[in-house]
């Protein structure tokens, strides 16, 4: 059985480097995968996503506004994932931070922050 990324993310010690190594990548794609399915899966647009060292970060669009979301930096994860508003896909300090969970209501959790629920 395949973990889900989130779940994987609260369990793994990823070993920790200069650069970015093959274990943290491939985690990253499959946090891209996800996150770019979690956005089609919602009718949220422009997503974009970018690998920093030992963390990653994204933009889409909901309606008009955009939203940022980051792992921070997966050494020492502390289990959530910011987030917060953006006013482009360049706003990098964006509105009031947030954060969700990487728990079993993730998904959920993210979807009522971005939609204002």
């Amino acid at each position: 059985m395949v973990l889900h990324y989130r779940v994987r993310l609260t369990t793994t010690e990823f070993e920790s480097s200069t650069a970015n190594t093959q274990q943290s990548l491939t985690f990253m794609r499959e946090a891209k995968k996800w996150l770019k399915d979690f956005c089609i899966n919602h009718g949220y647009t422009n997503f974009e996503f970018n690998i920093g060292h030992f963390y990653f970060f994204a933009f889409f669009k909901v309606g008009e506004q955009w939203w940022c979301v980051a792992s921070g930096d997966l050494r020492w994860s502390l289990g959530t994932m910011l987030v917060r508003t953006a006013n482009s896909n360049k706003d990098y300090t964006g509105g009031r931070n947030q954060s969700v969970k990487y728990d079993e209501n993730f998904e959920v959790n993210l979807n009522k922050i971005v939609k204002g629920d």
